[in-house]
């Protein structure tokens, strides 16, 4: 893998890549970015692989985007967000230097500041380029999918998500069923920015926990295209300025007992006053609601993906 570390980038109004990092922030550690003439990448997995991030900002998203070649390095986020946060509407330089493993992040306004913050090595095994296919597809306002998270996020930590073609029009509902307080929510959704497509109903249970940090991408994106298919991930892609993406992949939570019944002991012999306390403990026990499930979430990478054809890098990515 190529270590060179030598690139400069500019942004003369950096707002929508501040709040990108800090939106990617709360959900990744240390992340990969791949550099080019053409792009910054991002392609990461969150600590507990149950969303995968993909974002691209292209050559026109910055004013300045120059490096020699395509090259790797990786960054803390919280470093890099202490940093940004620190930033007064001036121009953004991000600066790397051959044989140096700083990046300098420097801002400029009325004075000229530098920080210098870490670079470490890449990851050794970078997360697989992989396609799903969803029989479900939409899209939504951003402000009303956040909406729709925040509501459901005050009864539950999960929401069942059901695409319902139907022969007045498809629609959308969500349902956080009933919690162990009492407290319920749900919605009917029929108004979308892009037509739903599916040829029946599709049904899955994501976590709300990680679709709230999810949902701030609304701060730079004014849509979001939403795709899944029952049981399966759920994929967000959002459009930013210029054509860039932000695309995350969410597993889907599954149910699980919250605890096995305990064995049955072997028969004994019983006087009538260990039969009379069984007889209390069974009917007790019969008439007591059934367990409670508990919902998981699944590893992303639990799942079957197709592999996406390698693209051939161009001519000036090669050097």
């Amino acid at each position: 893998m190529n270590q060179t570390k030598d690139f400069r980038l500019k942004l003369a109004a950096p707002d929508t890549f501040v709040k990108c990092m800090n939106i990617l922030g709360a959900l990744l550690d240390r992340v990969d970015l791949s550099i080019s003439a053409n792009s910054l990448t991002l392609n990461a997995m969150d600590p507990s692989h149950v969303c995968q991030v993909d974002l691209v900002l292209p050559r026109d998203f910055f004013n300045e985007c120059k490096a020699d070649k395509r090259q790797t390095i990786q960054i803390d986020l919280k470093e890099l967000n202490m940093v940004l946060k620190r930033g007064r509407n001036e121009v953004l330089f991000l600066i790397a230097e051959a044989g140096d493993n700083k990046m300098l992040v420097q801002m400029q306004g009325d004075s000229k500041r530098t920080f210098k913050i870490n670079l470490y090595p890449p990851g050794e095994s970078p997360v697989p380029e992989r396609e799903i296919s969803f029989d479900a597809k939409f899209g939504l306002s951003a402000d009303d999918l956040a909406n729709l998270v925040g509501d459901a996020s005050l009864a539950s930590d999960y929401m069942t998500l059901s695409l319902i073609p139907d022969i007045v029009g498809d629609y959308l509902e969500l349902d956080t069923g009933v919690t162990e307080d009492g407290m319920e929510f749900s919605a009917v959704v029929t108004k979308f920015v892009e037509k739903p497509v599916a040829l029946k109903k599709q049904t899955a249970v994501y976590s709300l926990e990680y679709l709230k940090d999810i949902v701030k991408s609304q701060t730079i994106a004014s849509n979001c295209r939403l795709q899944f298919s029952s049981e399966m991930p759920l994929k967000l892609e959002y459009i930013l300025e210029h054509q860039a993406t932000l695309v995350f992949t969410l597993a889907p939570r599954i149910e699980e007992k919250e605890d096995e019944d305990t064995p049955a002991r072997p028969p004994t012999e019983k006087d009538a006053s260990e039969e009379y306390h069984d007889h209390i403990g069974e009917t007790y026990k019969k008439n007591q609601p059934s367990k409670r499930a508990v919902k998981k979430s699944k590893a992303i990478d639990e799942f079957e993906y197709r592999d996406k054809e390698p693209e051939e890098e161009s001519e000036a990515e090669q050097g």
